[in-house]
């Protein structure tokens, strides 16, 4: 049977199931290796949650849409998912890069001078990659102003750049590279480097929050058409963002 055939279909929404056959191995492994019945309730919604954001797009809604779609307060919810990335870690990296990618591929944020330096304020729902940017920042010497929300930073644009380019690897550098040289704003046979991509991603940063409803992709379209990556949804946009200057 084709597996991309399986779809899970919640709130009206319908979200399609990737590797079903890798995901009930996870669940029979998970659940009986310490025993039949060894799983606690609370360990069991954290497995099915980690297995739905990782074989569906979930992931990109924001958490509210995904506290209505499984029917699970907000609060809830924020605290499965932070001791989701804890138990099960995976590719921590690449998630972090992901969730970041998605939000500054749909312009979710303001770019502004306050005393003198250029700011850059987001939400980030998600706790965990909330705090591995805070450690990130503290790591260069910088640090991030969430006092006054819970969820919304207030961080340095060239230290947010400099925070995000952990995150990207050659990979990364390779499938923006292709994108951005289709779209005709570099050379096909330049490669894209740590330095070029910053200079872009800082010039779009600082641009592109007032022209949200210009530039703003499909982060799932994008993704597909371009790659697993969600770096592919982010180059789109700063491509957009150039070509409408």
């Amino acid at each position: 049977m084709d597996e991309k055939a399986f779809v899970v279909k919640l709130g009206g929404a319908d979200f399609a199931l990737r590797e079903a056959s890798e995901l009930a191995v996870s669940v029979l492994d998970e659940s009986l290796k310490r025993g039949l019945g060894s799983l606690t309730k609370k360990d069991a919604e954290i497995l099915i949650l980690h297995l739905f954001l990782t074989h569906t797009d979930a992931w990109q809604k924001p958490l509210h849409e995904l506290s209505l779609l499984l029917r699970m307060p907000v609060a809830r919810l924020a605290n499965h998912m932070y001791e989701m990335r804890l138990k099960y870690p995976g590719d921590n990296r690449s998630y972090v890069r992901d969730v970041l990618s998605a939000l500054f591929a749909r312009v979710k944020f303001r770019s502004y001078e306050e005393k003198g330096a250029q700011i850059v304020e987001f939400s980030v729902e998600d706790k965990f990659v909330r705090q591995r940017i805070l450690a990130d920042l503290r790591d260069i010497g910088k640090f991030g102003d969430g006092s006054f929300n819970k969820e919304i930073l207030k961080i340095e644009l060239d230290a947010l750049v400099k925070v995000f380019e952990r995150y990207l690897d050659r990979a990364d550098m390779l499938a923006m590279n292709t994108v951005l040289s289709a779209a005709g704003k570099r050379g096909a046979k330049t490669s894209l480097t740590t330095s070029i991509f910053s200079d872009l991603f800082r010039e779009f940063l600082k641009g592109a929050a007032g022209r949200a409803g210009e530039i703003s992709v499909d982060v799932a379209a994008a993704a597909a058409t371009g790659g697993k990556s969600v770096v592919i949804s982010l180059a789109t946009a700063i491509a957009k963002f150039r070509g409408n200057n």
